[in-house]
């Protein structure tokens, strides 16, 4: 996976989902409520970020999937 260059950061744009009642909203309160969540649409330095943060496969797994939707949508 790509570094996006997006006009909307990513820890932004998941803030949009913090009252779904899904994975993608659990992610984006995860991140809301992190201090130290990077400010970064670099996708390996999150990715790495969450796994050193969580042992959670599933937790790594919505982000990688939150990730693929961020990318492809539009700006």
């Amino acid at each position: 996976m790509k570094n996006v260059g997006k006009a909307m950061k990513f820890n932004i744009w998941i803030s949009y989902f913090q009252d779904v009642d899904l994975p993608i909203g659990d992610l984006a309160r995860d991140i809301r409520d992190d201090e130290n969540f990077p400010d970064t649409n670099d996708y390996k330095k999150l990715l790495n970020y969450i796994k050193n943060r969580s042992e959670n496969d599933t937790v790594i797994d919505v982000f990688k999937s939150v990730w693929k939707y961020y990318s492809e949508s539009p700006s």
